[in-house]
Order: C-alpha cells, then structure tokens, then sequence
C-alpha cells in the first residue's frame, strides 16, 4: 500500500500552487490511483470551489503535474489564508521561510535545533489554528546569527488567558517571569487553548 502524503498550496486557475514542503510547482489532482490503466484527466479533481484559498491536500505517488489518490482534507480559514499568501510572498523575496507543525513538540524541536532538526532559528512568529482533529502551528522563521541555543525555548499551554499572563510574568503560581515569548491561541468550540513558547 502507498503511503499517504500531503502537500499545502493555493489554488490559482483551478490548479493547486504548491507551497510546502516544496515551494512554487502548479499541480493537478486526480482520484485515478497511480497503477490505474486510465489517464488521469478522467478522475481529476474540480478545484474551483476552492479558487484563491489554500488547502491541504492527502495523495498516493504521482508524475509530472499530477498527484494520483488526491484529496482535499482542510481549508484554512479567510485570516489564515491572508496570512499564508503574504508570508509567502514575502519570503520568496526576503530571509524569511515558514514551517507547519502539527504538534507543539515539533514546533519546539523545530525553533530550538532539536530532533530532526539540525539548526535552531533566529527570530520567528508562530501563529495557530484548530483544524478538528489537530492544531496546526504555522511558525514564520529566519536563520542567521542570532539564532538561539538549542534547546534554549520551552513551552507551556495555559488553559485561561490569566494563567498565560501570570505564567508570562512570573505571577500568581508561578516565581520567575520568562525573558521572552511567542504565545498563539486556538479557539477548540467551547474553550481556548493558549501556547506560551518561552526563554
């Protein structure tokens, strides 16, 4: 059995503009599975519903334009969209890139250098959104010299914006305020999730 991949992009003219993990290719999608003895035009995928916004999007294998056992699992929302085109554009002409996380640990080891990453960042913003089965963490990133320690950065999650102020301060339960922070917030239905990653 194949394995399943994803790939994040916008899509522009009913074809998908790939942005990560590889940047600028435009594709298109089919259902048709890659040892199918049918051409893949025959199974592909109607994107125009989704003109302008960016998607996430799960396949099996592919060639050339096409990526075979296409689907569309996500759509992030209007603000995230904006987000993402802009980042984007700005880092195709600027020292900044982007990285998505779909865990808080990866986002950490990402920032600091750890796991399967070589090299901590230098300066970054991290933003959050709920997609209903993970929370995806975009984090807008730069290297360079001032890039930290590994390991320097933690993170906390507060379940109330008053903790996550204390925690930050070094009030309340807590004895020492930190020295620097990111914080990003879901919004999980009924209640928010906020993650202070910290030094």
């Amino acid at each position: 059995m194949e394995k399943d991949n994803r790939i994040l992009g916008i899509v522009q003219d009913g074809r998908l503009l790939s942005l990560w993990p590889e940047a600028g290719k435009h594709l298109r999608l089919t259902a048709v599975r890659t040892m199918e003895a049918r051409p893949p035009e025959s199974g592909e995928l109607d994107l125009k519903g989704y003109e302008g916004a960016a998607i996430m999007v799960s396949y099996q294998g592919g060639g050339g334009e096409w990526l075979n056992s296409a689907k569309v699992i996500d759509k992030a929302n209007p603000i995230l969209i904006e987000v993402v085109k802009n980042v984007f554009a700005s880092a195709s002409k600027g020292s900044w890139g982007w990285k998505l996380a779909t865990d808080p640990d990866d986002a950490l080891n990402f920032i600091n250098g750890a796991g399967a990453y070589e090299h901590p960042v230098g300066e970054f913003r991290i933003c959050a959104t709920w997609n209903g089965s993970y929370i995806a963490f975009y984090i807008f990133y730069r290297t360079g010299p001032d890039a930290g320690k590994k390991g320097d950065w933690g993170w906390k999650k507060a379940m109330t914006i008053d903790d996550a102020w204390n925690f930050i301060n070094g009030t309340g339960a807590y004895e020492k305020p930190v020295k620097d922070f990111a914080i990003c917030a879901v919004n999980k239905t009924n209640y928010e999730e906020f993650f202070v990653f910290y030094r």
